[in-house]
């Protein structure tokens, strides 16, 4: 079965890049273009059960740090074990850190290194 991909980024741009970048694997990819908007996509019953979520951190309203803790606080099991990975042009050490203190599983830096991003994905979709 194709693994679902949430992508969460603000910019039309960075979701089509993402896209072309994810689509050489056999996924299924969702996009959000708000911290708010990804958690009532896993919150919806309607939506499937996400294997890997992409969430920028510079979003409106709900920014990906808060975006991640909420998503870690949703009452379904998944929501504490899918993983999140920042992917932001924020890539100081205590950008990384922010990132996984708010939940998130592993932080990519922009502009992506594809090498990374395939290493990443393999990483928690197949290990």
């Amino acid at each position: 079965p194709k693994a679902n991909i949430l992508v969460v980024d603000d910019n039309t741009v960075n979701l089509q890049v993402a896209e072309g970048l994810l689509s050489k694997f056999k996924v299924k990819i969702h996009t959000a273009t708000s911290g708010k908007e990804s958690l009532n996509l896993i919150f919806s019953d309607n939506s499937p059960k996400y294997d890997i979520i992409f969430m920028d951190i510079q979003l409106p309203g709900m920014d990906g740090y808060s975006a991640a803790r909420n998503i870690r606080r949703l009452p379904r099991e998944e929501a504490m074990t899918v993983p999140i990975l920042a992917m932001t042009a924020n890539a100081f050490s205590q950008d990384v850190e922010k990132a996984f203190d708010s939940g998130m599983n592993a932080h990519i830096a922009k502009p992506i290194d594809v090498d990374e991003l395939f290493q990443k994905l393999y990483h928690f979709l197949y290990s």
